[in-house]
């Protein structure tokens, strides 16, 4: 009987490490708030897609945990803080796809009777942020920013690895932008930077 006890926590003791080993692999949300805000003299920030998603093979960054859109949008609320009143910025994402491709067969036991089917994800994110006078048809102050990434994904992978892989590819993309927006923010909109 105090075997069978001992056998018991035992069990229960390696499912809660199990456990515990599954939601460590969890992503946490995506947030920017361990960066400082940026404070900008302008009264309105509107976002603007130009990018829109077919939403039909072979894209698929509606289908993602956080589609690069989605990512830059967040960027946008938890970076920057409008302290103005007379002019506007836009922030413009120009591209934000995520493209899978079939990688040839490899040369595994499913590679040679041609059931591999790995794949590869394409992600680019491209944008602009301008800054507008409140009767300016021509943008003051203007940057740019642009990335590209791929990942490759496993025919085996579950949905739970694909999604944690995705996770990584978006924030990592993030990072790589939210370190080119900053530079080019405080070259080229430095004079509408406020510290309050």
């Amino acid at each position: 009987m105090r075997a069978l006890k001992i056998f018991g926590l035992a069990t229960l003791a390696l499912l809660l490490s199990n456990c515990d080993q599954v939601q460590s692999t969890i992503p946490s949300p995506l947030t920017f708030t361990r960066y400082q805000p940026i404070i900008l003299d302008v009264g309105d920030v509107q976002i603007i897609e130009e990018y829109q998603s077919p939403k039909t093979a072979p894209y698929v960054e509606h289908l993602m945990p956080y589609s690069p859109a989605e990512a830059m949008r967040i960027w946008v609320k938890d970076r920057i803080r409008a302290s103005g009143n007379e002019k506007s910025l836009q922030v413009i994402i120009k591209d934000a796809r995520v493209m899978s491709s079939t990688l040839p067969s490899g040369s595994g036991v499913l590679g040679v009777v041609g059931l591999s089917k790995d794949k590869r994800y394409d992600l680019t994110l491209a944008v602009e942020m301008r800054i507008y006078g409140r009767s300016a048809a021509m943008s003051e102050a203007n940057v740019n920013v642009s990335t590209t990434r791929f990942i490759t994904i496993a025919d085996t992978a579950s949905s739970h690895e694909r999604e944690v892989q995705f996770r990584k590819m978006v924030g990592d993309s993030m990072e790589v932008i939210n370190a080119e927006l900053e530079k080019n923010i405080f070259t080229y909109f430095g004079h509408y930077i406020t510290y309050q």
